[in-house]
């Protein structure tokens, strides 16, 4: 799984710490990994590999030092985000947008917020082009000249309107929640070409967005994915919950509900979410 996010690197051959001497390949002077000393110090190379924010969350928990502490090889990885197609993804930030907004002080917003100026820059107010601006990092080939229909805010004043309540990031997901919600009337009136191509233009400038979130969450436990209450929710995943374990401590074999109103990704499977540090949090 390594090899083919990272385009063909191998785990563990290189490192920031560590090398074994140099050799030249095709003119140009490299170091020689030590690929024992990497696997020791579990160095797996995954900092230095160009791989996706999803990828980069799951991996450290197949690749574990230790076998004992490494995620089971079953289909509950296969719930992990990496899998998740577009839609998924965006009914999952659906539904964290439907709790919001809530205080900036709250800590997921801070976080959120901290994200979104780590990854795109400070919001300049006075010129929003200078840097910063999620409402700009759109490609402006969508909408076309005949904008965006009465029922559908353009994304410059969702933003700014936000971010004078120090929420921006809420704005965001606001945005992207109701361009979902309305993508059969974005495609009906030519807007966008097909659902999926609305769907790469929604998550396309922010992939950063999907993990930041999703970790959020597991710290937080907004969505229902975590054990958070959603009112439009039928009935929450019991999997992930403290208190769904049985008393050896392994979840039910439940598989997530349906939810109303653009729930939380619907899967045939029931998952054990890996925590922030890429571990599986029960065993299987």
């Amino acid at each position: 799984m390594f090899f083919v996010l990272s385009g063909g690197t191998e785990p563990f051959r290189s490192s920031t710490k560590r090398s074994r001497g140099s050799l030249a390949v095709a003119g140009f002077t490299v170091s020689k990994p030590n690929v024992e000393l990497n696997l020791l110090a579990g160095e797996t190379g995954l900092e230095l590999a160009p791989i996706c924010a999803e990828g980069k969350h799951l991996l450290p928990s197949l690749l574990a030092r230790d076998p004992g502490h490494r995620a089971p090889l079953n289909d509950s990885l296969l719930q992990h985000p990496l899998f998740w197609t577009r839609d998924q993804k965006l009914q999952y930030l659906s539904e964290i947008a439907g709790l919001l907004p809530i205080q900036p002080q709250h800590p997921f917003i801070a976080e959120i917020e901290q994200l979104l100026d780590a990854s795109l820059g400070p919001y300049d107010e006075a010129e929003p082009a200078n840097g910063g601006s999620w409402s700009r990092a759109f490609n402006r080939t969508y909408p076309p000249s005949s904008g965006w229909g009465p029922s559908q805010r353009p994304p410059e004043p969702e933003e700014h309107d936000y971010y004078v309540k120090e929420i921006r990031s809420v704005g965001l997901l606001k945005f992207l929640q109701s361009v979902y919600a309305q993508r059969a009337q974005h495609v009906e009136a030519l807007r966008f070409p097909s659902e999926p191509e609305l769907c790469t233009w929604l998550l396309e400038p922010f992939p950063f967005l999907m993990m930041g979130v999703y970790e959020a969450d597991q710290r937080h436990r907004l969505s229902s994915l975590f054990g958070g209450s959603h009112p439009a929710a039928a009935e929450p995943p019991a999997w992930g919950r403290p208190e769904a374990a049985d008393p050896g401590g392994r979840p039910p074999a439940q598989e997530a509900r349906p939810t109303a109103g653009g729930g939380a990704p619907q899967f045939d499977v029931a998952l054990n979410p890996l925590s922030a540090d890429g571990q599986a949090t029960t065993d299987v």
